[in-house]
């Protein structure tokens, strides 16, 4: 597929789903809104207003329809921003823009709301509209043009087609220019800026003609990449290009698996959302869902987004003061209880006492590599996830690699506990370390921050913390990388513990 045709097909696809709205503070005087609306061929009873937030909408009023006349308005003026116009049941609908003006009547046709779309006292959607029609029209020349290089063999018409496809890139791009340039107070304007990539120059050279730095067109493009946009502006908000923009920033230009990568970005872009609480507020909130609580949590590492954002951000009331004492209490505790265990750190010491009655202080546990496991003989994930782990020790002789396992064992008997030793082929002497803490005197599972069983921690020879909270398979990548061998393929798989509930500290 060809570039132009991308562009167009995206142009058109994104437009179609944005607008352009103002703050609150474009109008001083609270005067209302009313919104007339006379959509033929819709013979539904009623119709909803809704409205873009982030990467949701959401319904904003529900009002009866007669013959396809409906009217939406209130006496309070609606946020800037995109509204949406729905018709169930099917749930269509056409984009108007909510600005300066907010009282208007649009008249369509629900066969194609675009082509056949009349507004009356809103200058914000007549030029919505017109610029969408010149979109869709500039769409189906690209779309011929595409099809006809799809069909064509000849060399000649090729050549012709491409350039064909050129020029109307070039008539585009200066239709848009054009248009931003026109309208610098119409926030759709501000809308198509920010959509916009940033354009990169040619990488610095030596007298050879040879790039001198592989990594400036990364580097610029990530640098530049909210030029046009205004972060801080809350009508941005209300249309998908804010989120999205934001999105791409941090799943493309964001290492998002490395934690410090995943930190810089976040503080990047909330640094420019500060003198905004609602654009800062909802992207806190979704950072913190996204990469500390929800999937990101079972990301390696990714606890240290947790802390740090709880720590630079939720601590302080006036920063987050939606945040009730009771809340912001409970985070700062976990975030504290976290915080010694990150990747990274030095490993908390403790001292424990092994199954021949000697104490064990893990600081002088000498080992190039030790693998912390805590476990719990009589919980049901330690019951799979153990054996698995002493096989493999065997397995990939670790033990000759440099590897020690320091065993803690956090529930039960004592007595019991030894004899299950055995069971579980954990009596390697001078490779495994077995230790108990059944009455917590160590402090141990609370320097660790061990609420369930069980939890794995890989150590360096410094004690230093690089990899938790692992599976089998996982230590495997690590070890395999760290001392460079293969790993089958069987080990690369996950136990599945689909039938077991996880085991909670205590129980």
């Amino acid at each position: 597929m060809n570039k132009v045709f991308f562009y167009l097909l995206g142009v058109v696809l994104a437009l179609s789903m944005i607008g352009c709205g103002s703050s609150a503070v474009a109008q001083k005087e609270t005067e209302g809104y009313k919104i007339e609306v006379a959509a033929n061929n819709f013979t539904g009873s009623e119709a909803y207003l809704a409205y873009y937030y982030g990467d949701k909408q959401y319904i904003k009023d529900t009002v009866p329809a007669t013959a396809g006349s409906f009217v939406f308005e209130a006496d309070t003026n609606l946020p800037g921003g995109i509204y949406l116009v729905v018709f169930p049941p099917k749930n269509t609908y056409f984009e108007i823009i909510v600005d300066k003006d907010q009282k208007f009547a649009l008249e369509t046709d629900t066969t194609d709301f675009v082509a056949n779309m009349k507004v009356k006292g809103s200058k914000d959607n007549e030029l919505f509209y017109k610029d969408l029609l010149y979109l869709a029209d500039k769409r189906k020349e690209a779309q011929n043009i595409q099809t006809e290089l799809t069909k064509t063999g000849d060399p000649a018409t090729k050549a012709k087609l491409q350039e064909d496809q050129k020029k109307l890139n070039e008539e585009v791009m200066s239709y848009r220019k054009e248009f931003v340039e026109d309208n610098p107070d119409f926030l759709y304007a501000h809308v198509i800026k920010g959509m916009q990539d940033p354009e990169v120059p040619d990488p610095p050279k030596d007298e050879n003609g040879n790039v001198t730095d592989s990594t400036f067109t990364f580097r610029y493009y990530k640098a530049h990449f909210f030029d046009d946009l205004d972060l801080a502006d809350d009508r941005m908000l209300r249309t998908p290009v804010l989120y999205n923009r934001v999105n791409t920033y941090m799943e493309r230009l964001t290492a998002k698996y490395i934690p410090d990568s995943v930190i810089k970005s976040v503080d990047y872009i909330l640094d420019q959302m500060k003198d905004n609480e609602t654009n800062f507020q909802f992207f806190l909130v979704n950072f913190l869902n996204k990469y500390a609580v929800g999937d990101g949590k079972k990301i390696m590492g990714m606890d240290a987004v947790y802390v740090h954002m709880v720590e630079k951000y939720y601590r302080y009331p006036e920063m987050t003061p939606w945040v009730n004492d009771s809340n912001r209490e409970k985070m700062l505790e976990r975030a504290v209880s976290m915080s010694p265990v990150l990747i990274g750190n030095t490993a908390p010491d403790f001292t424990v006492q092994d199954d021949k009655g000697t104490y064990q202080t893990l600081s002088q546990v000498q080992a190039d590599w030790l693998i912390v496991y805590f476990w719990d003989y009589g919980c049901g994930h330690c019951k799979k996830v153990t054996p698995r782990l002493t096989e493999t020790f065997k397995k990939y002789n670790l033990a000759d690699k440099g590897v020690k396992i320091m065993t803690i064992n956090i529930n039960g008997d004592v007595d019991e506990w030894k004899e299950k030793l055995g069971t579980y082929e954990l009596n390697m002497e001078g490779a495994i370390i077995n230790t108990e803490d059944i009455r917590r005197r160590s402090g141990s599972t609370q320097f660790y921050d061990i609420n369930s069983t069980p939890r794995m921690f890989i150590l360096d020879k410094n004690k230093i913390i690089k990899a938790k909270q692992i599976g089998v398979p996982q230590m495997l990548q690590v070890f395999s990388r760290e001392l460079g061998f293969e790993v089958a393929e069987e080990d690369k798989v996950e136990t599945d513990f689909s039938d077991i509930e996880e085991d909670e500290e205590g129980k």
